[in-house]
């Protein structure tokens, strides 16, 4: 899997201050997408384990002022980033257990289950779900870009 970006402190992704994860690679290519350069799974850097180190040793320097890990893309949860995606979560929250962990994703929470992908689903704390749609986009939403996606809580919508 790769990586596009690492934002050390974001407050756009999620709720509170955040460490965010771009990852690289999308198969629904949405019209009217806003991050087009991640469609492309070769785009930018390895996720190797050096990286991970490097990513939650800053997240631990930073811990107190962090509400936790937001992880978008590309499609963090598709059948070729999957396992990479599934590897940071576990490993931050082993590490982090009272910090929370948003992802993003173009699948519903439906398609998900019917997936590999649902493992993955308890350690997600925020999962916004479903692809964007240009005709339904919203600038005025929180967290999503058109009107048909939702912001889905663990323990309470899934």
């Amino acid at each position: 899997m790769n990586l596009l970006k690492i934002d050390h402190f974001d407050d756009k992704n999620g709720n509170g201050a955040r460490m965010t994860i771009f990852v690289a690679g999308c198969p629904h290519k949405c019209k009217g997408c806003f991050n087009v350069v991640s469609w492309s799974y070769l785009t930018g850097y390895e996720c190797t384990q050096d990286v991970l180190t490097c990513l939650f040793d800053k997240f631990e320097k930073d811990r107190q002022f962090l509400t936790g890990l937001s992880i978008l893309g590309g499609e963090p949860l598709a059948p070729r980033n999957y396992e990479g995606v599934l590897d940071i979560c576990l490993q931050f929250k082993k590490r982090f257990p009272e910090k929370d962990i948003w992802v993003w994703t173009g699948y519903t929470l439906e398609e998900l289950k019917e997936q590999p992908q649902a493992i993955a689903l308890s350690l997600i704390d925020t999962l916004v779900d479903g692809r964007f749609e240009e005709s339904l986009k919203d600038t005025e939403l929180a967290f999503r870009g058109s009107s048909n996606q939702r912001i889905l809580k663990l323990g309470i919508d899934y």
